[in-house]
C-alpha cells in the first residue's frame, strides 16, 4: 500500500506560538494540508471536478482522465476505443455525479459516461452524435434529483432523462423560448434548477418523466451561476454573491468581489473559491471569518476550480494546475519538543522528572536538559540549563531520574554507580565521592530507580543485577553508604537475569522486577525470596521473557511490557503459583509488539509507547487506539522506560527525536468507520474485471458468489480501508469461513491469498478497524464454492472403495505370497547353508579318504610301472595286454593327480599352500606342455593351433603353472567337439614384464551370465540343455592357483568362442637363493602320463569286424555298446566279445543311425553322453516299433534311487550303476536274452492259451498276456477286432500296448491278433467237424485266400492238409 507523506502541516495563527499549546485553555482549530499532483499518481494537475461518493470513494475529473482515490492511491480510467465497456468515452472530465444506485455519471467533452461500480462496466451516451456540429466547451450538463432520477442537458439536444430499462436518455419537452441552459442542478425535493444564458433561474418539477415549470426568477443578465448548498440557493454574479430566500426575494450577501467559482459548507463556515484565484471563508451569516486563515493564505495565489466536502471531515480542493489539495482537521494535540522548535534534543530522550517548576529531561548522549518555567505561556519566560560532563555529570547517557524524599535528584547513567544532584547546593555528587563506595562491588548502567518510604533505594542495572542501598547524610551535606546489598541471577535466591530495565512496587511489600531475556521476577522484601514467571511455562503464561517495562495502576493491576506484547496481571492472579496473564498483541490492535514504557492516565486508560507510535488501551472495554507520527508524534519509535506523568496530569513520552507531552483528556478518538474497498480479485489465477469495485460497509450489501474448479482452487483479493485521515492506522483481519477457525490478522496490509482450498462451500469474511480500536463485525465479502474433481465425487469414491477392497485383497494375497516367498527364501538359504556344510563335510571326507588312498595308489602305480618295465618285451608282443596295463597306469596317475589336486585345493582354501618360484625357460615349457595335447587333437582330427613367443623366461612356480595350463587345455578339449578348434597362445610384453596366455576353443554354447560361475565348485549349467557344462573343482582349483602365484584370469565369450586369458607378471629380480638355478622346462612325468594317448581300434573298424562275425554266425547274439569313453568301451567290448558279437557307438545319435541298419539282440548304453544321452536313446528305442522288443541295459555313474527310477520310466530293462562287476554284467545280459527267447517260444507255441500259467515269466507280464488273450478270445469271430478294441478293453494307450506287446512277443497288436486267430483255427481243424470255410469265418477272417496264405506261413501247409496230417499222425495203424 502506497502511503503519502503529508506535504505541509500548518497551524492557525496563535498569539503565543508553539508553546501556547501547553495550556489547557481553548485552542484554535488547526488543519493538515496535503497537496497531491502528478507526482502522487494524479493523471493531470488541472482538476475540473471532485466528488466523494456514498461509498467514500473520491472521484477526480481532470483534463486528462478520470481518477479514483481510495485514501492512499490513485487509479486512472482513460479512454480506450478498443474496449468501450471498459473505459470512459473521453479523457476531458467536466463534471461527476452519483445516483441512488451508486452509479457514477461522468460528463465529458464528447458525451456522458455511466460507470457501474458493482460490475466495473462503462456505458457511453451521446458520443459520435455531434460529428457534424461543433461541440461546445461544456456541451453536456448532468443533474441528479433526490429520488435518483438522472437528467442531461445538451446545448444541441436539449433536456433528456435516463430510462434505466431502455438504457438510454429520452428527450423531454422544455420550453425555453430559444434560450440555452448554462447550468442545471437537482435538489432533494426532486426538482430541477436551471440557469439560462440570460441569468434567469428556472425551477421545474418532474412528474412521470414530464417536466413542469414552477417558477422563473429573472436574472437581468446579472447571474452567471448558482449553488444549492446548506439549504440555500446562492446566485453568483460577476462581482458578488446573492441569496434567493424562501420568500423568493434576492438578498445581497457579498459585494465588490470576483466571480464565484465554487462554494462549500465546511465546519460551520462557507468556503468560497473565486473565479480568478484564491479562496475566502465566511461565517454562517456570510461575514468574513478567521477560519482556516493559514490555508486561505496558502491558496491565495492558486486558482481553485472545485470544492467538495467529505462528511464534515475533509475539504477537497481542486485546482487549475496545482493538483488536488486535501485539508482536514488536526484532532489530537500532542505537544512536541525537539530540535525543530529550538531545543537541543538530537539524542534519544530516556527519562523525565520535575522539581520546583523545572522539567528535567534525561538524554542518551547529551546529559540532562533542565527547562525552568516549562509551563509558561511565553517562551521568553523560559530558561534552559544543561547538566553534562562539562559541569560535573560523570556520564552523558542518562537512563533514569528520580526525585528523592530528601531534596535530592538521583541520576542513573551509563557510568559507575548512582549520582546525586543536591537541589539545595545545586551541584552533582558523583558516586565516587560518596563515602564507602570504594569497598563496594562495581556496578554501572542504572536503568531504574525506586525509593522506599524509608528512603532506601532499589536500583535496576544492566549487567549488575538488583541493588538495594541506603545512604546517610551528615550535617555538612556529605553522603555515605549506610547499607548495600546486591542480588545476582547466579545466586540461588536472585532475579531471573542481571539486566533489569524496570522496577515496580506491589502489594504485600513485594517488588516486581523486569528482567530482560529472563522473565518477570518478584521479590518478597521481608523474606528476601525471589520468584520468577517465565513465558511458555504453562497455558496463559507471560507472553515473552524479554521484559522491558512495568507499571502498577490504581487498581493494583500490574502491567508488563515485553518485546512481544503487553501483559496484565491482576492482584488476585499475582498471588497464584501459575497466574493467568492477559495478553495484548498486534492482533488485538497494538501498533507494535515491543512495549517500551507504560503510564496510566487520570481516567484509568493505559498509555504505552512502542516502535510504531503510541497506543491507548481503554480500561473499560480494552479497545486499543493507536497514534502515529502523522498525529504529531516526534517519530514512531520511542525509548525504553521514557515516560512520566506530571502533577497536572500531562503524560510525557520520550523518543529518539525528542518527546511528546499531552493531556489525555484532549486526545479524541475517531469514531467514524471507513468503508473497505475490495479490488484486484483473482479467481483461479484469472483476474476478474479489473474495473469492478466492491465496497464493504457496516451495512450489509449484495454478496457476489463465485465457483472455482478443483484444479483452480485458489484466489487472491486486495483489501483497502478508505480512510482519508490516517489510512496507515487501519488494520484488517479475515477468515474463510468453512476453512479457518480463527481470524487471521494482517495488520495494515490487506492482501489476502488462499491456495489449495478443499472442495466445499465457503464464506469470505473480513473485519477492520478505524485505527482507534473500533472494529467492525465480520462482514461477508463473497460466497465461494470449490467444486470437487469428477474422480473424487461420491460415485467415484464408491468405485474407489471397491477398488481398494479388491486391492486390499490383492495386497493380502501378495503379502501372503511374499511371506511365503520369504519363508521359501529363508528355507532355501538354510538349505544352501546345509548343502554348503554337507559339501564341506564331503570335501573334508574326500580329503581324508585321499590321504588314506595315497598308499594304495602308490602300490598300484608302482606295481604297474614295475610290471611294465620288467615285462616290456613280452608286452610289446601282446599289444592288447600292453594297452590294458597302460590304461590302468594312466588312470592310476589320473586318480593320483585328482587326489593331489583335492589336497592342494584344500590347502589353498586354508591358506597353507605356498608359492615356490624357479627360473624356467618358459618358451620351451609352454611348447612342451601344449604339444602333449597334439596327439589328442590328431586322433579326433580337431584343429589345434599353438603360438608361443620365443625367448620367454623368468621366475615362476612351475608345478602350479603346469597344473593351471593342464586344467585349461583339458577343459578346452573336453568341452569342444571334433569339428571345433582349440587355440593356445602365449605372448610376453617386455615393457610391462607381463606374460599373457590365452586358451580358446570354438563351439561354446554357454550363456554370458554363466561366466560368473565358471570358477565355482561343481558348477553345472542349465539342466535342460542337451549339452551340459560342468566344472567340478578343476577351474575352482585353477582360480586358487592363479591367485596364489599373483596372476589374473578372466573369461570372455565372442562369437561362440570362449577365451580363458591368464595374465602373469614375471619378476625381473631373481628369487633370493635361486639366482643361479635353472630347472628343466620339460613337462613333469605326471603331466605326460595324463595326456598320453594309447592306440586302440576305432569303433568303425570294430563294427565291420563284428558284421563279418555275424555273417559267419560266430555267436548267437549281438549287442550294441553305446559309450562316449573309448577306454571303457574298449574294455567292455573285450570282456563280451568272446560270447557275443559287439557293435559300438560313441553317443546316442550314432546308435540311432546304427539301429536303422541293424537291430541287435541287446543294447548297453551309458547315460552321460554328448549330443544324445542314454535316457533319450532308451526312450527312442522303446518308442520305435522295430526296436521296442530289444532289451536295453543302462550303465551309469548316477546310481541313486531317483536315477534308477528315471531309467526304468523311459523303458530300460536293467539299470547297472558304475563301477560294476564283469560277472554281474554277464549275468544280466544272459538273463535278458533268455527271457526274450522264452517269450518268443511261448508266443509261437501251439498251446498259447494255456502256457502262460506255467511259464517262467514276470507276474505282471503274465497277467497282461492273460488279459489280452481273454479280450481276443471273447471277440474272436469279430472281423473288426483290432488294436483299438484292445486299448479300450485294457484301458491303456496305443503306445503302451504297442511297446508292451512288442517287448514281450516281438509282434505288433495286429500280428498278435492274427496269430491268435490262426492258433484257434488250427485247434478247430483238429477238434471240430466244421468245414474250413466255417472255421475261418468263426475265427474272424472274412477272406478265404488271405486265411489260406497266412495259415500256410505259420504251419507250412494248407488248412485241409494240416487236418489230414494231424489225423493221420494220431490214427493208430491197424
Amino acid at each position: 500500500m502506497k502511503l503519502f507523506l503529508y506535504s505541509i502541516l500548518f497551524c492557525l495563527t496563535m498569539s503565543v506560538g508553539v508553546f501556547g499549546q501547553k495550556m489547557q485553555s481553548a485552542q484554535a482549530e488547526t488543519f493538515y494540508y496535503q497537496q497531491m499532483d502528478n507526482r502522487n499518481g494524479l493523471s493531470n494537475s488541472a482538476v475540473n471536478i471532485v466528488l466523494q461518493d456514498k461509498d467514500q470513494l473520491v472521484w477526480v475529473g481532470t483534463w486528462d482522465g478520470l481518477n479514483m482515490y481510495d485514501g492512499t492511491d490513485f487509479r486512472i480510467f482513460n479512454y480506450n476505443n478498443d474496449t468501450q465497456s471498459g473505459s470512459i468515452g473521453n479523457n476531458v472530465i467536466q463534471d461527476i455525479k452519483e445516483d441512488l444506485d451508486y452509479n457514477v455519471w461522468i460528463s465529458t467533452i464528447g458525451g456522458i459516461t455511466r460507470f457501474k461500480k458493482s460490475t466495473g462496466t462503462f456505458y457511453r451516451y451521446f458520443y459520435n452524435q455531434n460529428k457534424k456540429n461543433r461541440i461546445a466547451e461544456k456541451e453536456y450538463e448532468v443533474a441528479v434529483t433526490g429520488n435518483g432520477q438522472v437528467f442531461c442537458y445538451s446545448k444541441s439536444g436539449g433536456l433528456s432523462h435516463f430510462d434505466e430499462k431502455q438504457d438510454k436518455f429520452l428527450p423531454m419537452n422544455l420550453p425555453l423560448n430559444g434560450r440555452k441552459v448554462i447550468k442545471v442542478e437537482g435538489d432533494q425535493q426532486n426538482r430541477l434548477w436551471l440557469m439560462l444564458d440570460n441569468g434567469d433561474l428556472i425551477l421545474a418539477k418532474i412528474d412521470s418523466s414530464a417536466i413542469t415549470l414552477v417558477k422563473q426568477f429573472p436574472g437581468h443578465r446579472l447571474y452567471k451561476s448558482f449553488f444549492l448548498i446548506n439549504g440555500k440557493v446562492l446566485l453568483a454574479r460577476n462581482n458578488g454573491l446573492d441569496e434567493l430566500n424562501s420568500n423568493d426575494q434576492i438578498k445581497p450577501l457579498i459585494g465588490q468581489t470576483d466571480g464565484v467559482k465554487a462554494i462549500a459548507w465546511y465546519h460551520n463556515n462557507y468556503v468560497i473559491a473565486w473565479e480568478n484565484q484564491g479562496i475566502s471563508t465566511f461565517d454562517p451569516n456570510f461575514r468574513p471569518s478567521a477560519f482556516m486563515t493559514t490555508e486561505v493564505r496558502q491558496l491565495a495565489a492558486t486558482r481553485v476550480t472545485t470544492l467538495a466536502v467529505n462528511k464534515g471531515q475533509v475539504l477537497w480542493v481542486g485546482t487549475d494546475g496545482n493538483g488536488l489539495i486535501k485539508i482536514y482537521p488536526r484532532l489530537n494535540h500532542f505537544g512536541l519538543i525537539n530540535t525543530a522548535n529550538g531545543y537541543a534534543l538530537s539524542n534519544p530522550v530516556r527519562a523525565f522528572s520535575e522539581t520546583n517548576g523545572e522539567l528535567w529531561i534525561g538524554t542518551k548522549g547529551k546529559g540532562i536538559l533542565k527547562i525552568n518555567n516549562f509551563w509558561a505561556a511565553n517562551p521568553v519566560d523560559q530558561r534552559k540549563e544543561n547538566i553534562n560532563t562539562g559541569n560535573g555529570l560523570p556520564n552523558n547517557s542518562v537512563f533514569s531520574l528520580k526525585k528523592g524524599l530528601d531534596n535530592v535528584m538521583y541520576i542513573g547513567t551509563d557510568g559507575q554507580g548512582i549520582n546525586i544532584y543536591d537541589l539545595q547546593k545545586k551541584k552533582i555528587i558523583p558516586w565516587s565521592s560518596i563515602k564507602g563506595t570504594t569497598k563496594l562491588p562495581v556496578f554501572s548502567s542504572v536503568y531504574a530507580i525506586l525509593q522506599d518510604p524509608d528512603s532506601s533505594l532499589w536500583l535496576g542495572t544492566s549487567g549488575s543485577g538488583l541493588i538495594h542501598l541506603s545512604l546517610s547524610r551528615t550535617e555538612n551535606g556529605e553522603f555515605s553508604v549506610k547499607n548495600f546489598k546486591q542480588y545476582l541471577s547466579a545466586d540461588a535466591t536472585g532475579p531471573a537475569n542481571d539486566i533489569i530495565y524496570a522496577l515496580a512496587n506491589g502489594q504485600d511489600n513485594r517488588l516486581w522486577i523486569a528482567c530482560r531475556y529472563g522473565g518477570l521476577s518478584v521479590l518478597d522484601k521481608k523474606s528476601g525470596q525471589f520468584k520468577t514467571f517465565k513465558a511458555s511455562a504453562y497455558q496463559q503464561s507471560l507472553s515473552n521473557n524479554d521484559v522491558l517495562s512495568l507499571y502498577r495502576d490504581h487498581k493494583n493491576n500490574l502491567w508488563i511490557g515485553t518485546s512481544y506484547g503487553l501483559n496484565r496481571l491482576t492482584p488476585e492472579e499475582s498471588k497464584k503459583t501459575q497466574p493467568i496473564f492477559r495478553k495484548f498483541i498486534m492482533a488485538d490492535g497494538l501498533p507494535n509488539n515491543t512495549i517500551h514504557a507504560i503510564e496510566e492516565a487520570a481516567d484509568g486508560d493505559i498509555w504505552v509507547s512502542t516502535n510504531k507510535g503510541l497506543a491507548r488501551l481503554n480500561a473499560e472495554n480494552l479497545a486499543i487506539a493507536s497514534f502515529r507520527e502523522s498525529d504529531g508524534l516526534q517519530s514512531n519509535e520511542f525509548s525504553d522506560g521514557a515516560v512520566w506523568r506530571s502533577a497536572t496530569g500531562h503524560i510525557f513520552f520520550g523518543g529518539i527525536y525528542g518527546f511528546n507531552y499531552f493531556m489525555p483528556q484532549t486526545i479524541k478518538g475517531n469514531t467514524q468507520q471507513p468503508n473497505l474497498l475490495v479490488s484486484m480479485l483473482q479467481m483461479g489465477g484469472q483476474t476478474l474485471n479489473p474495473n469492478r469495485l466492491q465496497i464493504l460497509s457496516t451495512s450489509p450489501g449484495d454478496i457476489p458468489a463465485y465457483t472455482l474448479e478443483r484444479k483452480s482452487n485458489f484466489f487472491q483479493i486486495s483489501l483497502k480501508s478508505m480512510s482519508y485521515l490516517n489510512p496507515e492506522k487501519n488494520e484488517f483481519s479475515y477468515k474463510l469461513e468453512g476453512l479457518d477457525k480463527n481470524w487471521n490478522y494482517s495488520g495494515a496490509m490487506g492482501n489476502v491469498m488462499y491456495n489449495n482450498i478443499p472442495p466445499g462451500k465457503y464464506r469470505m469474511m473480513v473485519r477492520w478497524s478505524n485505527g482507534e480500536g473500533i472494529w467492525t463485525e465480520g462482514i461477508e465479502v463473497f460466497n465461494l464454492k470449490v467444486e470437487q474433481y469428477l474422480w473424487l465425487t461420491y460415485p467415484a469414491i464408491a468405485l474407489y472403495l471397491l477398488i481398494i477392497l479388491a486391492s486390499a485383497y490383492a495386497f493380502h494375497a501378495y503379502r501372503k505370497n511374499k511371506l511365503q516367498m520369504r519363508y521359501r527364501l529363508a528355507m532355501e538359504h538354510l538349505m544352501r547353508e546345509k548343502d554348503e556344510n554337507e559339501h564341506q563335510q564331503r570335501i573334508n571326507f574326500f580329503t581324508n579318504i585321499a590321504h588314506e588312498i595315497q598308499t594304495p595308489l602308490t602300490m598300484i602305480m608302482g606295481s604297474v610301472e614295475h610290471f611294465l618295465q620288467s615285462r616290456k618285451n613280452e608286452l610289446f608282443r601282446n599289444k592288447e595286454n600292453n594297452y590294458f596295463l597302460s590304461i590302468v597306469h594312466q588312470h592310476t596317475v589320473r586318480l593320483t593327480y585328482l587326489v593331489q589336486q583335492l589336497l592342494e585345493f584344500r590347502k589353498a582354501e586354508a591358506g597353507y599352500l605356498k608359492r615356490n618360484d624357479d627360473y624356467v625357460d618358459l618358451t620351451k615349457m609352454l611348447n612342451g606342455l601344449a604339444e602333449l595335447f597334439r596327439p589328442q587333437s590328431e586322433k579326433s582330427v580337431r584343429p589345434y593351433n599353438i603360438r608361443v613367443q620365443d625367448g620367454i623366461a623368468g621366475f615362476i612356480d612351475k608345478d602350479k603353472f603346469e597344473k593351471i595350463l593342464y586344467n585349461l587345455l583339458s577343459n578346452a578339449f573336453k568341452h569342444s567337439d571334433i569339428t571345433d578348434e582349440v587355440t593356445f597362445e602365449a605372448i610376453y610384453t617386455e615393457k610391462d614384464h607381463l606374460l599373457k596366455i590365452q586358451v580358446s576353443n570354438s563351439g561354446c554354447t554357454l550363456d554370458p551370465q554363466d561366466l560368473d560361475h565358471l570358477f565355482d565348485r561343481f558348477f553345472v549349467t542349465n539342466e535342460q540343455k542337451q549339452k551340459k557344462f560342468s566344472t567340478g573343482i578343476g577351474l575352482a582349483f585353477t582360480k586358487e592357483l592363479v591367485n596364489l602365484i599373483g596372476a589374473r584370469i578372466n573369461v570372455t565369450i565372442e562369437q561362440n568362442w570362449i577365451h580363458f586369458t591368464l595374465l602373469i607378471h614375471l619378476e625381473a629380480i631373481a628369487v633370493a637363493g635361486k639366482e643361479d638355478e635353472v630347472i628343466t622346462s620339460a613337462p613333469s612325468y605326471v603331466y605326460e602320463s595324463l595326456v598320453k594317448q594309447f592306440e586302440q581300434p576305432s569303433a568303425e573298424h570294430e563294427n565291420k569286424n563284428s558284421l563279418i562275425d555275424e555273417l559267419h554266425q560266430r555267436a548267437e547274439h549281438s549287442i550294441l555298446l553305446v559309450e562316449d569313453e573309448p577306454e571303457l568301451r574298449y574294455l567292455i567290448r573285450n570282456v563280451l566279445k568272446e560270447q557275443y558279437i559287439i557293435y559300438e557307438a560313441g553317443n546316442g545319435t550314432e546308435a540311432l543311425a546304427f539301429l536303422k541298419k541293424t537291430i541287435p539282440d541287446l543294447i548297453i548304453s551309458d547315460v552321460m553322453m554328448p549330443d544324445m544321452d542314454g535316457l533319450q536313446l532308451c526312450a527312442e528305442v522303446k518308442n520305435t516299433p522295430a526296436t521296442a522288443q530289444v532289451p536295453f541295459i543302462i550303465l551309469s555313474a548316477r546310481g541313486s534311487v531317483e536315477n534308477k527310477a528315471e531309467g526304468y520310466e523311459v523303458g530300460a530293462d536293467a539299470y547297472i550303476p558304475k563301477p560294476f562287476h564283469i560277472n554281474y554284467l554277464h549275468v544280466r545280459i544272459r538273463k535278458l536274452l533268455d527271457y526274450k527267447l522264452k517269450m518268443e517260444h511261448l508266443i509261437k507255441d501251439q498251446h498259447i492259451s494255456t502256457q502262460f500259467m506255467d511259464a517262467d515269466i514276470e507276474d505282471t507280464d503274465k497277467k497282461f498276456l492273460e488279459s489280452l488273450l481273454k479280450v481276443i478270445e471273447n471277440n474272436l469271430n469279430e472281423p473288426e477286432l483290432n488294436a483299438a478294441m484292445l486299448e479300450d478293453a485294457l484301458a491303456i494307450s496305443k503306445m503302451q500296448l504297442y511297446r508292451k506287446l512288442k517287448s514281450l512277443a516281438g509282434m505288433t497288436p495286429a500280428e498278435f491278433i492274427k496269430r491268435i486267430r490262426l492258433k484257434h483255427a488250427a485247434d478247430m481243424l483238429l477238434a471240430s467237424q466244421f468245414t474250413v470255410s466255417e472255421i475261418f469265418y468263426r475265427t474272424g477272417f472274412n477272406n478265404r485266400s488271405y486265411f489260406f496264405r497266412e495259415f500256410k506261413k505259420i504251419y507250412q501247409c494248407a488248412p485241409n492238409e494240416y487236418r489230414q496230417r494231424q489225423f493221420e499222425a494220431y490214427t493208430p495203424i491197424l
